[in-house]
């Protein structure tokens, strides 16, 4: 397997097509490097921009964006297509590696995280307005990180992957209404770590 050069997030453009992106995994999992190579020309931006969204480090996104092509290298040979896209699939590896390292860089920081009881447009609504006009991203990256893995999960692939929450139920191997649950509660998570930080708005 060869290193290959990261790619900027804007360069990502359209959608990987599905059914040559399971091709390449199956090939890739024979031992292709070719094809691994091309896998990650399509994914590596789509890959990157996620874990950076989660990180807001560019050196750890590039070590992160490696890493979990190498995992996919190696797990290749487990990717089931029946459980899921292998887009999916690529996304839940790369957010989990991306928490895993803000995890360990943030390890003397432990938050008690406690939940609301407001409907999940009005959180999302809230949330979304403080983020855009008080918080620095850094600080959202924080707070996401400071959630329990399973709200985090759901939030970074819904919001900065791309994914549905369909796509997601299928990736994480859940029900659908457990993604809905775990999205609303780590919002109201979300927003009671940022009003921890900056205040009631």
């Amino acid at each position: 397997m060869t290193d290959r050069t990261l790619y900027p997030a804007s360069q990502a453009v359209g959608a990987t097509d599905e059914d040559q992106l399971k091709e390449l995994i199956a090939c890739t999992a024979t031992g292709s490097e070719e094809c691994f190579e091309r896998m990650y020309d399509q994914l590596a931006p789509y890959i990157y921009s996620l874990v950076w969204r989660v990180t807001r480090d560019q050196s750890h996104a590039e070590e992160v964006t490696q890493e979990v092509f190498l995992e996919v290298w190696q797990k290749a040979p487990l990717f089931d297509p029946a459980k899921g896209s292998a887009r999916s699939w690529v996304m839940v590896i790369a957010h989990r590696r991306a928490v895993d390292r803000v995890r360990s860089v943030q390890a003397s920081y432990n938050r008690d995280m406690s939940q609301g009881t407001a409907e999940f447009q009005e959180v999302y609504e809230h949330v979304h307005e403080t983020v855009n006009s008080h918080l620095e991203a850094e600080h959202v990256a924080q707070a996401l990180a400071s959630l329990p893995v399973e709200y985090t999960e759901v939030i970074t692939l819904a919001y900065f992957g791309g994914l549905t929450q369909r796509d997601i139920a299928g990736a994480l191997n859940v029900p659908l209404g457990t993604v809905k649950s775990r999205t609303r509660a780590g919002l109201l998570a979300l927003r009671t770590a940022l009003e921890g930080v900056y205040g009631e708005q």
